[in-house]
């Protein structure tokens, strides 16, 4: 980042927590202007999955504690250190969804936020899934249910605004868009 468009002068720690550090960075741009510059260090990677059996896929109801509604997403989680992106979308699957993948295809991947981090998001298809008993997840998953939608459906309900989380829309776009469809 030193030595690329933009010119990092200096950098200033503002906030350090176990999941982010936030840091200010003093930049020149290329024309001269000199800014401060916000960003997000130390956030992980993470996954998002398509869990699908035939025409359906599998969804999650769950509480956002900002926005206090219930949104719908697609199985997701960070990647923990150590871990594969593979071996995150297994372990996401058994905890929220409660399912396991004979077959796990990654389609694509984006940046979660590339204006202030190199944070990248990772997303599969999961497919041959079995039921399993659900593993323990966050605490944070409380009340978090599993729901099945066929992709019509699903396509009626970002019309009509029901899906509104920008991953399961990304990843979404990034499955419609293979090459064979899917």
């Amino acid at each position: 980042m030193a030595g690329g468009y933009w010119k990092r002068v200096a950098t200033k720690v503002l906030l350090t927590h176990a999941r982010i550090q936030i840091v200010e960075d003093e930049v020149v741009l290329p024309d001269g202007y000199k800014t401060a510059y916000l960003r997000f260090e130390k956030l992980q990677d993470w996954v998002t999955l398509l869990a699908i059996k035939g025409d359906m896929v599998a969804f999650i109801k769950d509480y956002s504690y900002p926005l206090d509604k219930w949104l719908w997403q697609l199985p997701e989680g960070l990647v923990d250190r150590g871990e594969t992106i593979e071996q995150t979308a297994s372990r996401e699957l058994r905890e929220e969804c409660g399912l396991e993948a004979a077959s796990l295809r990654l389609i694509g991947m984006n940046y979660g936020d590339h204006r202030r981090s190199t944070r990248k998001n990772f997303i599969f298809v999961a497919e041959d899934l079995r039921d399993i008993q659900k593993s323990p997840g966050d605490p944070e998953e409380q009340g978090m249910e599993r729901h099945w939608f066929t992709l019509d459906e699903v396509k009626h309900m970002i019309v009509n605004g029901e899906i509104v989380q920008k991953h399961a829309l990304s990843a979404l776009a990034t499955y419609w868009a293979q090459p064979d469809g899917s």
